[in-house]
């Protein structure tokens, strides 16, 4: 099983404290977080979006890109869903190197809080469809010579709207955001 959950620590949202990769499947869906709600594992968040969107799905953990992929792959051979609705991103680049080992086309973006423009070697070698940078590391140049190379810019976590409307003068291909509402 897959737990979807953002933080590192369960601690800022639920009645428990410590690292979410300490927790055992069965003690980590004890936890209540906030509102009252529990964590979902990937097949929930499946099931809710029922392939309406796309789904962008991070590794964080260890040996993520095996369950994942085997997951995706569920869900495309036996539900119907298309690869492209799901993108697979990690600051993990072997939990990529690993995915892109299991699966040629899964669509993966690398995710990167340094240079961007670093991150394009290991884009190519894993044939990525984007690179995820921190919006603090963009600028027009950058986000040109990423392009250029051939890979979208999908940028995070960009929530002010001064700081939306100056990622979207560099024409990036999408914006991460905890206020999609904010986003026209």
């Amino acid at each position: 099983e897959v737990a979807v959950f953002h933080d590192q620590y369960v601690d800022r949202l639920a009645n428990g404290g410590g690292n979410i990769e300490e927790y055992n499947f069965f003690d980590l869906r004890k936890l209540i977080l906030d509102g009252n709600h529990r964590i979902p594992i990937l097949q929930d968040v499946l099931k809710l979006i029922d392939n309406k969107v796309r789904l962008n799905i991070e590794l964080k953990g260890t040996n993520t890109a095996d369950v994942v992929n085997h997951i995706v792959s569920y869900y495309v051979n036996e539900r119907g869903w298309s690869l492209d609705n799901f993108l697979i991103s990690s600051f993990k680049w072997e939990e990529l190197r690993e995915l892109r080992g299991l699966n040629q086309d899964i669509p993966i973006a690398i995710l990167t809080e340094k240079n961007p423009l670093n991150a394009i070697d290991i884009a190519k070698e894993l044939n990525a469809e984007a690179i995820n940078p921190n919006f603090n590391k963009l600028d027009l140049a950058v986000t040109t010579k990423i392009k250029e190379a051939g890979f979208k810019v999908y940028t995070w976590t960009v929530n002010e709207p001064s700081d939306i409307e100056l990622v979207k003068s560099y024409a990036v291909d999408g914006i991460i955001t905890n206020y999609p509402e904010r986003v026209q």
